[in-house]
């Protein structure tokens, strides 16, 4: 929250009568501005964090841990722990590179300790377990930004160990599911508790990552490997539901009469018909949707260049001649400009009324 929102908002509740530790309140905010703000410092800090793993990693080879599997799994465990404790102990994100070199190196560790007692399967839920336990002890950003990916990362490779291509739609439709909420029900969710309020930021950021992600591994990276991920309808329908029910939403704030809503989210709905095999292009849409709509610069900048991506993507892989994909993508063009005409058209008149 910017400052001058926060002294607004404080001088709101205390003209109402509200006792507030201002002070406090205060101190809370500059604190997570400094743990939320900086994207670049952040990116950073994980870059830093995976070379430091790597050289830590090189100074356990050099001891020869990696003959013993306990020792490995020890020495994993310790890392792990460390990092997330000293995640709770240190406010200071310059040493947010130490914590991610020992985090990654004892997940990692672990990992490694395991293949000569697990299956991949059973790797990929114990990995589920140390991202769980990260994101609700942590109480840095960035690890419990990580925590989210891995958890996703590890649901993804259960699924593929297993054979199960198509469960991957599920874990998509969950992804939609749950960034769909934290966008819409920003307020609810923060003024739950403290923990709701720190880690609302995270999971959200990454929910965004893990879709682009699943997206981009049902489209493009499947293809390329062979993995057979079918019944991608599935995945754009609920995707295209979550947008309509955003928009709905958005919608319902403004008040705009109900005739309104049912023409512009049936105009929606049209225009992705298209799409209904691409999911990809969708799931950029509802991204930036969400994060124009709560204001989230980061958020829209991922979600254009998602879009950007998709869409060149999407006009790659039709089947059809060049001046067939030329034609196709100017009526689509055409269709969304005359849906945002038509939108803005509806807007103005219902503000003049």
């Amino acid at each position: 929250m910017e400052q001058q929102t926060l002294n607004e908002l404080l001088i709101t509740l205390e003209e109402e009568g509200v006792v507030l530790d201002r002070e406090k309140i205060e101190h809370e905010s500059s604190s997570d501005a400094a743990l939320y703000s900086n994207l670049a410092v952040k990116i950073l800090s994980i870059f830093g964090g995976l070379i430091g793993s790597f050289f830590m990693v090189l100074f356990i080879l050099a001891l020869g841990l990696y003959d013993s599997t306990i020792g490995l799994m020890l020495m994993g465990i310790l890392l792990f722990g460390l990092g997330i404790f000293m995640s709770r102990k240190e406010k200071s994100i310059f040493l947010d590179t130490i914590n991610i070199s020992m985090w990654l190196t004892g997940v990692g560790m672990i990992g490694f300790g395991c293949i000569d007692i697990m299956g991949d399967a059973a790797i990929a839920l114990a990995m589920i377990g140390l991202g769980s336990i990260t994101f609700f002890l942590s109480e840095k950003f960035l690890l419990r930004f990580l925590a989210v990916l891995l958890i996703c990362t590890s649901m993804v490779g259960f699924i593929l160990e297993n054979e199960w291509y198509n469960g991957i739609h599920l874990i998509i439709a969950g992804t939609v599911l749950k960034m769909t909420y934290l966008h819409l029900y920003e307020s609810d969710v923060i003024s739950r508790n403290k923990f709701f309020n720190r880690s609302f930021s995270p999971l959200r950021l990454a929910l965004v990552f893990s879709l682009i992600g699943l997206l981009f591994l049902v489209g493009k990276v499947g293809r390329m490997n062979g993995l057979e991920f079918n019944y991608h309808w599935v995945s754009s329908l609920v995707i295209i539901a979550a947008i309509l029910f955003s928009i709905y939403k958005i919608m319902e704030s403004l008040d705009i009469e109900k005739s309104t809503k049912l023409f512009l989210m049936g105009l929606v709905g049209v225009i992705f018909i298209p799409t209904i095999f691409s999911p990809f292009i969708a799931g950029a849409i509802l991204i930036l949707i969400l994060n124009y709509h709560i204001g989230h610069r980061t958020g829209i900048a991922i979600g254009v260049i998602a879009l950007i991506y998709s869409v060149s993507q999407y006009y790659y892989d039709l089947n059809l001649t060049l001046l067939h994909k030329s034609g196709v993508l100017v009526l689509s063009g055409i269709l969304f400009l005359c849906a945002y005409y038509l939108f803005l058209k509806k807007l103005s008149s219902h503000e003049q009324n």
